[in-house]
């Protein structure tokens, strides 16, 4: 074999094992690979993707489902006011009702209206905020007006979920809060827009800032995150933490696809007074309404992976496919890389993990043909130069218009001198005959 073939077979295949080795350790081709590489799920508003942190490359394709999280519901209700004999719940009632639930600390408190009084009292507010303090979180609704916003008031920053840029520029815009809230909780969360009937959505803009609705704010306080661990996909999906939630939003920040769930009948809030006994659920809702809504969107669950093949096939297959390039088989390679790329191998049904299908990295195999195809257009490039050269006649040497015949060069003589040109003229006075005198 000649050496220049011999280079063209082991360059591209040196060049395409290394890049099997070498993507998964690289950060940026493993997102170029990931950009590249298809799936079904790709385009599914309803499943989430994502890829393993702890193993490089391997895809996991989440289901986005629904899974109702158990919520206590009381409503103060007349019989609730009749047992506290007044017509309406002051902060101190509100801190006697609040003292009256067993293991508080164990509860995620909601309270959608807010808890908002022009006149309440500065021992009344310190016993409620006193007794606020006992339960895992708080969660606070509030009613938010449209329109030019107003500084964002000091007890809504830690509200605010950062954005990282990724989140939908066409969210609802909010500027002021209707009625402000008499004591601080864990997060707020708007439970109405004026001039927005209707479903709410789950985010709404505050300026620059994001605010989330009261149901994305209990579901956070659920969860046991802060705003911070709210991120935004480019894929539109709102993921709460590490996948812990994951919910599909539209560009104005409404859920897709499951819808709001309402929840369960609420009980009267007397029976915590008549029944301390009485157990209740993680998360506990005081409504002085009808009954609230809540997000009912629990944790993904896992219905498929895909991961790389293993290196010895992949290398096989990179072999292969040198070897048919260089036999110029290009009618056969392309189907077989096609097919290797869009058909993921399915794992065998005997191995534990059903639901892995292995797939086929494709730079690799780009980089491969694109070495193997620079080489052909070099070698190419020189045979065709070698050729034209060799079929070019010889240029002829110009000829002198005389022929062979020899031309005399006149010496080229020097400047004249004054000494020169007399010698000269002697020279020819001597050689000069005489001239004869006639008598």
């Amino acid at each position: 074999m000649k050496p220049a073939r011999l280079f063209s077979i082991l360059l591209p295949l040196i060049v395409g094992v290394g890049m099997v080795f070498m993507v998964p350790q690289v950060h940026s081709l493993v997102q170029l690979e990931q950009a590249i590489f298809w799936y079904p799920e790709r385009h599914d508003r309803m499943a989430y993707t994502t890829y393993s942190q702890d193993e490089a490359m391997a895809l996991r394709v989440f289901e986005v489902g629904s899974s109702k999280q158990s919520a206590t519901t009381l409503k103060v209700d007349a019989e609730t006011l009749d047992i506290l004999t007044v017509e309406e719940m002051s902060p101190a009632n509100w801190a006697y009702l609040l003292s009256e639930i067993p293991s508080p600390a164990e509860h995620h408190l909601v309270i959608p209206s807010g808890l908002s009084w022009e006149a309440g009292g500065e021992i009344p507010l310190r016993a409620l905020a006193f007794e606020l303090e006992k339960f895992n979180t708080v969660a606070l609704g509030l009613e938010f007006g449209a329109g030019a916003a107003d500084p964002l008031p000091e007890y809504l920053k830690t509200s605010v979920i950062p954005d990282t840029g990724g989140f939908p520029k066409k969210l609802t815009s909010v500027g002021a809060v209707i009625k402000a809230p008499s004591t601080e909780a864990t997060l707020y969360g708007f439970t109405a827009i004026q001039g927005l009937t209707g479903e709410l959505p789950l985010l709404a803009r505050w300026g620059n800032d994001l605010l989330p609705s009261l149901a994305l704010a209990r579901l956070i306080n659920r969860l046991d995150l802060t705003t911070a661990g709210v991120k935004h996909d480019s894929r539109g999906f709102l993921i709460l933490g590490e996948s812990q939630a994951i919910l599909p939003i539209d560009e104005k920040g409404f859920l897709i696809g499951e819808k709001w769930t309402s929840e369960t009948a609420p009980t009267s809030a007397a029976s915590i007074l008549l029944e301390p006994a009485r157990e209740l659920s993680d998360e506990l809702v005081l409504t002085e309404g009808g009954p609230g809504q809540e997000l009912a969107m629990g944790p993904p669950s896992l219905t498929k992976t895909y991961r790389p093949l293993a290196p010895l096939p992949h290398v096989s297959f990179i072999l292969l496919t040198v070897l048919l390039l260089q036999f110029r088989k290009w009618w056969v390679v392309i189907p077989l890389l096609s097919a290797f790329y869009l058909v993921p191998v399915h794992t065998i049904h005997w191995l534990p993990a059903l639901h892995t299908i292995h797939w086929l990295p494709a730079l690799p195999f780009l980089v491969t043909v694109l070495v193997f195809a620079i080489l052909c257009f070099r070698k190419e490039k020189e045979e065709t130069r070698t050729a034209n050269s060799e079929q070019e006649p010889p240029t002829p040497e110009p000829v002198s218009p005389l022929g062979r015949a020899k031309v005399k060069r006149k010496k080229v003589q020097g400047p004249r001198t004054k000494k020169s040109q007399q010698q000269k003229s002697k020279s020819r006075l001597q050689g000069k005959p005489k001239s004869k005198v006639k008598n």
